[in-house]
């Protein structure tokens, strides 16, 4: 026979906590500059071996004046192929390059790999509060991080259609998997992590040359889809080179694998 105090407890035992939705919304600015400040120190700080080995070494006087501007290591028993017509007009571009395009072409590679980087943390936090990931870039709490005009494209290439659960409807998550690309920022209004109550306001938009991209030009790269799961995700990001008018491709993973697909100075 149970007690009422018996029922009492198993009562006490059902019940669900449920985000709140009010602080969620209070809470999202410190979520959004919380994930851009682990973003950064991901890609710069990550000891993980799939992240760290594809990280480039610093500029050195001796490696700028190589012929070819590459970091990538080659076996020993890799034969090199003849030069035809476009490898010799890429290697002459490559040799002509200051030491100040060189720098700024890494710089572009490093805020590249620090938006991937942010976008893993924001995805991480979303599942760690709804159990599942999500190609809503707003709801997963990413916003680009760009010093000046956003000078890449970065995000699925299809939209995510999860079953909605009660504890989504009741915690407040308003979720559109359609906002799957940094598109969905231009015309927006930076605000928060980036300006402060001094700052002009200022809204994002694309580079001229990074307007021109398309995502889905490069499916071939994507190893996983390019698209999220209940238990998975893959992302890619893509950018212009200047200079050289070729285009850079990196993804990232929910296991954090970071690989660069294209290399814009090879391809």
């Amino acid at each position: 026979m149970v007690s009422d105090k018996d029922e009492q407890n198993d009562s006490a035992d059902k019940i669900e906590i449920r985000p709140d939705p009010v602080k969620r919304k209070k809470l999202l600015p410190v979520t959004i500059g919380i994930s851009i400040l682990l973003g950064v120190w991901l890609a710069t700080t990550s000891k993980n071996p799939t992240i760290a080995d594809l990280n480039r070494p610093k500029m050195t006087e001796e490696s700028l004046k190589s012929p070819r501007f590459s970091t990538h290591k080659v076996s020993e028993d890799q034969s090199t192929p003849t030069p035809n017509e476009s490898n010799a007009t890429t290697s002459s571009e490559e040799s002509e390059m200051s030491p100040k395009e060189r720098a700024e072409i890494e710089e572009l590679r490093s805020l590249a790999k620090s938006n991937l980087a942010a976008a893993f943390t924001a995805q991480k936090a979303f599942f760690a509060e709804w159990n599942r990931y999500s190609t809503d870039l707003r709801a997963i709490g990413f916003e680009p991080y760009s010093k000046r005009d956003i000078n890449f494209k970065l995000g699925f290439l299809e939209p995510f259609y999860p079953p909605i659960e009660p504890d989504e409807v009741t915690g407040g998550l308003k979720e559109k998997p359609e906002q799957m690309t940094s598109d969905i920022f231009i015309g927006q209004e930076i605000v928060g992590f980036y300006t402060d109550s001094n700052s002009p306001k200022i809204k994002f938009k694309y580079e001229a040359e990074t307007k021109k991209i398309k995502l889905n030009d490069y499916t071939r790269f994507c190893e996983k889809g390019c698209r999220a799961t209940n238990d998975s995700f893959e992302m890619l990001i893509a950018f212009p080179i200047p200079f050289i008018n070729k285009i850079e491709v990196w993804t990232i993973d929910h296991e954090k694998n970071m690989k660069q697909q294209i290399d814009g100075l090879e391809n």
